[in-house]
């Protein structure tokens, strides 16, 4: 931080190594400096509970689509009484009221952020999507989500040639290459045998560590079982060109 900060964003659960940030200690240090933060829940959400007030931000986001909720929605959570934010956009239902001389004035938090028509089926789904991990529970969701993660780990870190990028982790994320295996043909062959991954740089692309191609990612989740990691597992075991993809 400098004497130029306005804002620090950062993720309470980064998407590439599942990573945990101490958002609660970011947040007091910004608020001591007078600076705004904004967290981005879209990996936690659905993994661990969530409380704006003890993690002290002025921002929160997240996603629908990362807590088995429809894509195109999400929620931003906005500080009460927040000021010295202006909207980018303008458009109906953020306006309190217009003039004749051309000026208007802006309804309050969060409604001054929110122009135009919403999307009404996708907060429907989002709702829904909210009382499903309710219902389970997200520290129970995030507890099995790990162990999941943690019986791959254990069962493919002699495989020859790979490297696991998140070994401690403590989320559902588990990240990976292989020695002279393209992170994309991985992921083809992969696919080729039922398993859906993703493969790249996952939007990181000034992330140091990793390989130019990227890595490969398995996301863990509520619907995954022990039969979906061990095919994951002999598949890592077993090995095969992406050749195999098309030919085997």
């Amino acid at each position: 931080m400098t004497a130029h900060t306005k804002l620090v964003s950062i993720a309470r659960v980064t998407n590439v190594f599942g990573s945990f940030n101490d958002v609660e200690s970011i947040c007091r240090l910004c608020r001591a400096e007078g600076i705004f933060t904004s967290v981005d829940a879209a990996q936690s959400i659905a993994c661990e509970s969530t409380d704006v007030k003890r993690i002290g931000c002025d921002f929160l986001s997240f996603s629908g689509h990362k807590m088995y909720g429809p894509t195109g929605i999400g929620a931003l959570y906005v500080r009460s009484g927040i000021k010295g934010f202006e909207p980018g956009l303008l458009g109906g239902g953020m306006n309190a009221r217009f003039y004749t001389d051309g000026t208007w004035t802006l309804e309050d938090a969060p409604y001054r952020f929110e122009p135009g028509t919403q999307n009404i089926a996708g907060a429907a789904g989002l709702a829904e999507a909210c009382r499903f991990i309710l219902e389970i529970g997200v520290d129970r969701i995030g507890e099995y989500e790990n162990r999941m993660r943690n019986l791959i780990r254990d069962s493919v870190k002699d495989v020859p040639g790979i490297t696991i990028y998140n070994p401690d982790s403590h989320s559902g994320i588990f990240t990976f290459s292989l020695e002279g295996v393209p992170a994309q043909d991985e992921g083809t062959l992969l696919n080729s045998r039922g398993i859906c991954v993703r493969s790249g740089l996952h939007c990181a692309k000034i992330l140091p560590g990793i390989p130019a191609d990227g890595t490969i990612r398995a996301s863990l989740g509520v619907y995954t079982d022990e039969e979906d990691c061990q095919q994951l597992i002999e598949a890592l075991r077993k090995g095969g060109s992406v050749l195999d993809a098309y030919f085997a």
